[in-house]
């Protein structure tokens, strides 16, 4: 029902989403009391379930697995709110965009912006190269390219790179993009449908 890619019903994908909310706070908040009320002997001794549900790792298991659940409840509820808007107003508001369009189809647009600027630069480049003049005097790309050694871009470095990373540069106009990004997103939205 809510793993149907054609389904443009909000209804199909608020079930999922109460009966995740169920499981998880209905597990979390059952473990937490019962923790809370240890010891349940009235002599004071702990079972060995009382330790381990008192032991730090399990604890700390416990507030992970509330996370992943409301984590997951959110990413559902985007979904819901992509299927009520209209595909115009999200495209129409930069906030929504940003909030809603899956990062990899961000990331596929950037990499195909990225390519097509390359391209037009590089037809751009072989147009000036082998259709102007030097002072005057009409020179071959060869030429040309003895005559002007020297000419190149500034890019580089740690600066630079941490600059083009943060306005988003790095994957609009040269392509590339963190690959770490990509294995948690696929991991999160396999977990959406």
């Amino acid at each position: 029902m809510a793993n149907d890619p054609y389904n443009r019903s909000w209804k199909h994908t608020v079930m999922p989403i109460m009966w995740l909310l169920t499981i998880t706070l209905t597990t979390f908040f059952s473990i937490f009391n019962y923790e809370k009320g240890i010891p349940h002997d009235e002599s004071g001794k702990l079972t060995e379930l009382e330790r381990l549900v008192q032991g730090f790792y399990f604890l700390l298991a416990l507030r992970i697995y509330l996370a992943f659940g409301l984590v997951l409840c959110l990413f559902m509820l985007r979904f819901v709110f992509q299927m009520c808007v209209s595909k115009e107003f999200i495209r129409n508001n930069r906030i929504l965009k940003a909030l809603v369009l899956p990062y990899g189809v961000r990331r596929a647009t950037d990499t195909k912006r990225a390519s097509s600027r390359k391209v037009n630069g590089i037809l751009t480049n072989a147009i000036s190269m082998h259709f102007s003049d030097w002072n005057g005097v009409r020179v071959s790309a060869a030429e040309r390219f003895i005559l002007e050694p020297e000419r190149t871009v500034r890019a580089g470095g740690l600066i630079w790179s941490w600059r083009q990373l943060l306005t988003r540069k790095l994957s609009s106009q040269h392509g590339a993009c963190l690959v770490l990004g990509a294995h948690v997103h696929v991991c999160v939205n396999s977990f959406q449908c």
